[in-house]
Parts: C-alpha cells; structure tokens; sequence
C-alpha cells in the first residue's frame, strides 16, 4: 500500500497524492470481495463506461509515446526523430481480423528489408474506420532508419494494398495532435468497442512507475520549479486526490537531483532498468 506514487513518461512526469492508503491496481479489483459488498459500486451506463475507457486508452498511449518519442538512439548518439505513417487499403477491407494480418505481415517484412532479422522497428499505432467502412493504420514510428528514396520505395514495394503517407515529425506538439485527433475519431465510430484501442510493437518503452511514497514526494520537492499543472479532487476509493505534472527540461535528469540515499535507492533500479 502506498499514499502518493509517480509517473514518469519521458520529460513527463505526473504525482498522484492520496488522502487514504492506496493499493496496487487502481479501482475496486484492489478491494476485497467482502468490501465490495458492504460498499457496492454505482452501476454506471455503457456510455459512460465507454468514455472512461477512451480516455483511459488515450492516457496510456499519450504515456507511451512520451516514454519513447526521441528516447531512441542511432549508432552516433543521436535520437531518430519520430515519423507518421498511414498505411490504406484501396479495397474496401473491412474485415480488422484481415486487416490486422496484412498490417502484421508488412511489418515483418518491413524489418527485415531494413535488415533486422527480429523486430526492431518500435512503434504506436491506432486503426481508423473511414465512412465507406475501410480500415486505415496510422503509426507513430520512433526509430526509422531513414534514408528518403530507399525507405519510400521498400514501403511502397511491401505494402502494395493502396497508398500511403510518410511524413517526419519535428515537434511533440505535433505528435500529442496527431495522436488525439485519431483516437477521438475511433472513438466517435465505436466499432472498435471493447477492443484494444491502440497498439504497439512488443519491445515499446513503457511508463515506469514509482510508488516509494518518501521517494516520490522528495523528487517532487525538488521539481517545484518544473510544475506545469496541479489539480485536486474527490475520488470513490482514496478519498481526496491531488494530482501534479512536472516537466523536465532536456538537461534534467531526475537521478542528478541531489537526493538521499533511501530515495535514491528506492528508484535507481527502477529507472535504470
């Protein structure tokens, strides 16, 4: 149990601060079988449902592609900067069992022409429902090895299912855009209900979290300067909860924040890994 713990998504890092003693899993799979009975849950409508788990899935990914945009390194140590990839069909393909084969299989040979025998190429995508019921892919790639004509010609010769965009992408602005305005269109269509609303390639970086209460509220002690947004409200399980997001400049390093021992401990493992 714990009462505050961080979530550091590359330069993002969010505090979550509870009034009450705060379990491992957000939500009343924490709680035992017996609490649940005594405190029932409100039964909510699948509108409501369905919009909490859009803005869960859009959360997490936004999570994801801070935790990787720029945070992939070419062989001289510079970052790869990240690309959109929208890949269409020109038939009607509807079917996103199908779909998703075919996206699967370009990506297998997508690596390898890049010569990667395993799969290299780290991505986030989202699929996009057109009017006339098509699936589209679009894809944030965060390590493409780029070189214009050569990339453009493999993409072309391996995708072959209709056309698609390559664009270079050069400011997270434009990445937090384009990110939102797909996952708010599938959401608006709904036939991705109850199905996983983004994916990513297997070795994606993931947020790392922390839940040494001393060991986060120090680091935010330190952070005061670095405090883009606070808010505090009221929540169903952990009472009163404050919510703080902290961003870091290019330079900062939370690890070379001058802390002491039992919070350098209790997080140095965790991000080094």
């Amino acid at each position: 149990m714990f009462q505050a713990k961080l979530v550091i998504s590359g330069p993002i890092l969010e505090v979550y601060k509870y009034d009450l003693p705060h379990r491992s899993h957000e939500g009343p799979s924490a709680f035992s079988e017996k609490w649940k009975e005594e405190f029932p849950e409100p039964k909510e409508s699948p509108e409501k449902i369905a919009l909490n788990s859009f803005y869960r899935s859009k959360k997490e990914a936004k999570r994801i592609m801070f935790s990787n945009a720029w945070k992939w390194f070419k062989e001289n140590g510079r970052p790869y900067p990240p690309f959109f990839l929208t890949l269409t069909f020109e038939d009607n393909i509807q079917d996103l069992n199908l779909a998703n084969d075919f996206f699967r299989k370009f990506i297998q040979r997508f690596n390898y022409k890049l010569g990667y025998k395993k799969a290299h190429l780290q991505y986030l995508g989202i699929r996009e429902f057109q009017k006339r019921g098509a699936i589209h892919y679009h894809l944030i790639i965060f390590n493409l090895p780029y070189i214009k004509d050569r990339v453009y010609r493999t993409i072309f010769n391996l995708w072959g299912q209709g056309r698609f965009e390559l664009k270079m992408v050069k400011t997270m602005s434009g990445l937090v855009g384009y990110l939102s305005k797909y996952m708010v269109k599938e959401a608006e269509d709904g036939r991705l209900l109850a199905k996983k609303r983004y994916f990513t390639s297997k070795s994606i970086k993931r947020p790392i979290v922390i839940r040494d209460t001393y060991a986060v509220l120090t680091i935010a002690s330190k952070l005061k300067d670095r405090l883009d947004f606070e808010k505090e409200f009221e929540t169903k399980f952990v009472g009163t909860m404050k919510y703080e997001k902290y961003i870091l400049k290019d330079d900062d390093d939370i690890l070379n924040l001058d802390l002491d021992q039992s919070a350098m401990e209790a997080i140095s493992l965790i991000i080094k890994e």
